[in-house]
């Protein structure tokens, strides 16, 4: 009976946080992007725009013939100094069904239009998109936070499990913002041949990919980094 009182609590908090924090961030951060952002712009079209969102997709294995969305989110990126990146869930999401019912990908990594079309009601302009499977994640994290990294199976449209996959991703992305700062002097090398294209793939080319992550890792002051909570 206890367990599931707490079970029951976890569900109400998920969908009260998920409605109005979800809805808030959204207005904040249209207002922030529109700050930046020449007027009626909906992507940047170069690395020295100020701003640049990135769609971060993350799914079960990229080798299946339809890969299952686990998670989606919307990375804030602004190329000031320091530099600032700003990570925001978008699914899962109680509210936001058709996002992963409209979820597929092609063999090159291209993102369906139907898919396209649901993230746009959000209001979110973004300018590539990097979809990673589990084993690509757990290869990247590897090198990043020097550690290993336990992905347990849940599905992402049972409630509960959508909370755990929230909880699992902000906790991942977090030590990455901690850990974001040292990445200049890491000595050891991830080598991309590994994760990709059989564990990551991307719209971005290669070299605008190295690019964004020198500005980010390299500038005169540490970057910026937080994952926006739902509440």
């Amino acid at each position: 009976m206890k367990k599931f009182f707490v079970i029951l609590v976890l569900l109400i908090i998920f969908i009260f946080c998920a409605v109005f924090g979800f809805a808030g961030a959204k207005s904040t951060w249209q207002t922030f992007y529109k700050s930046l952002s020449p007027q009626g712009s909906t992507a940047a079209s170069s690395v020295n725009t100020i701003q640049h969102n990135f769609l971060v997709i993350r799914v079960d294995d990229l080798q299946s013939s339809q890969p299952a969305l686990l998670s989606a989110w919307i990375f804030f990126t602004t190329f000031t100094d320091p530099p600032y990146m700003i990570m925001k869930i978008l699914y899962p999401n109680p509210r936001q069904d058709g996002i992963a019912s409209s979820f597929s990908i092609d063999a090159d990594g291209k993102l369906s239009p139907q898919f396209e079309q649901e993230i746009k009601k959000l209001n979110f302009p973004w300018d590539g998109h990097l979809i990673l499977d589990n084993e690509g994640l757990q290869k990247i994290n590897g090198w990043i936070l020097e550690q290993p990294l336990e992905l347990p199976p849940y599905d992402p449209q049972n409630m509960l499990d959508g909370f755990t996959t929230y909880v699992n991703d902000s906790r991942q992305w977090a030590m990455f913002c901690q850990n974001l700062p040292g990445m200049a002097q890491r000595q050891n090398t991830l080598l991309w041949r590994e994760v990709t294209p059989t564990h990551m793939r991307t719209n971005l080319d290669f070299e605008t990919m190295i690019l964004l992550w020198d500005y980010m890792t390299h500038s005169s002051a540490p970057p910026y980094c937080e994952v926006i909570p739902w509440g």
